[in-house]
């Protein structure tokens, strides 16, 4: 009997080698988009009515159920992303765990994603288990700008993923110097797909190409990354924190302030560079909102109505301070937490917002309740 079980045992092995082999191979496995539920009307018409329209009516019959079934194909193909040209800006904070990641809806139907999220492990893939099937669940086939604030692992290694599956238009980040294994992987497949577009210095987009939604790139500038040079190797993290991309959004009257994770050095050249002009309705509380972060200056310069912190329940690091949130709470500011209400989702036609979340379970949540 023990040489059957042998046998047995080989020819497993032999079967599990060679399911991986075409695991591997090209086209191997297809990932497709969430349909809408008005993409599969159609389909299924035609499904039920099928039977009705070939029994005893003739070639027409036939012409026509062929016809019912080419436009059913036609609206499943071409369908995914109708509804989502919703005429509003739409803005998601996911909820990645100690990370970031940030979905914007503009509204003509353009897409961008701010940061990726990731962890400094490489046994779990947030771009792949949690941020795309949040898109393909939205219809997602493009993603038309990916932006990555700063190269460390918690906003970058999720990327990797969307770039390899995602058609994606553009990447933009701060043309860092930096050269970890995973930044030089996701720049040099965005170099060879022709789409890398480092933004080294402040930059205004045309609203009409957002729908609408002016957005702007206020950080970092050339200055200020020659004085911090003077401080910091490029490789410390005080150095890439403070050179995040900073991106501002306004549509109509509100608008949203992006920050990576900026710390007090470069908040306080926003706030010298800025004055006056940097009062942002949402805030995505710089740094998950460590100590190092949201200084008093700045806050009281940005004021803004609502901000939003991306941060891991329960994390090693504390994230966030309680002497940051007190500094929140005393300037009147609503402060709403991922590692509490999950993806936090911000809709906005230019006139007032509208919140929604996403809570987790409560086995993920932080013990402490708002």
């Amino acid at each position: 009997s023990l040489p059957l079980f042998w046998l047995a045992e080989q020819g497993l092995r032999v079967l599990v080698w060679g399911a991986h082999q075409f695991a591997h191979l090209p086209a191997a496995s297809l990932r497709l988009p969430t349909p809408h539920l008005l993409t599969l009307l159609p389909l299924y018409a035609t499904l039920f009515s099928w039977p009705h329209l070939t029994r005893r009516e003739g070639r027409l019959s036939w012409k026509a159920a062929l016809l019912l079934l080419g436009l059913s194909l036609l609206v499943f193909r071409d369908g995914y992303g109708y509804y989502r040209h919703s005429g509003s800006l739409r803005v998601t904070f996911l909820d990645v765990g100690q990370g970031e990641a940030a979905l914007l809806e503009f509204p003509n139907g353009k897409t961008m994603l701010i940061d990726g999220g990731g962890s400094f492990s490489d046994d779990f893939d947030m771009g792949e288990m949690v941020v795309a099937p949040f898109l393909w669940d939205k219809g997602m086939r493009r993603i038309d700008i990916l932006v990555l604030s700063h190269p460390h692992a918690d906003h970058l290694k999720g990327l990797l993923f969307l770039l390899d599956t995602f058609q994606v238009g553009q990447l933009w980040d701060n043309g860092s110097a930096v050269r970890t294994p995973s930044y030089l992987r996701l720049r040099a497949r965005a170099e060879a797909k022709g789409i890398y577009h480092p933004l080294t210095e402040p930059t205004t987009f045309p609203s009409a190409a957002f729908g609408g939604v002016e957005v702007q790139v206020l950080h970092p500038s050339p200055p200020f990354t020659r004085s911090l040079q003077t401080r910091y190797a490029p490789t410390d993290d005080p150095y890439l924190n403070n050179r995040s991309l900073v991106l501002r959004l306004r549509y109509g009257e509100v608008s949203f302030l992006f920050t990576g994770d900026l710390e007090e050095t470069g908040e306080q050249h926003l706030v010298e560079a800025y004055r006056g002009r940097l009062r942002t309705t949402v805030l995505k509380v710089p740094h998950h909102g460590s100590r190092t972060s949201s200084s008093l200056p700045f806050l009281q310069e940005v004021q803004p109505a609502v901000a939003v912190i991306s941060v891991g329940a329960m994390n090693w690091l504390h994230y966030p301070h309680p002497q940051v949130l007190r500094r929140y709470q005393s300037q009147g500011i609503r402060v709403l937490r991922t590692d509490r209400q999950g993806a936090i989702t911000i809709e906005t036609t230019g006139q007032g917002y509208r919140i929604s979340t996403s809570p987790r379970p409560s086995l993920f949540s932080s013990r402490k309740k708002d």
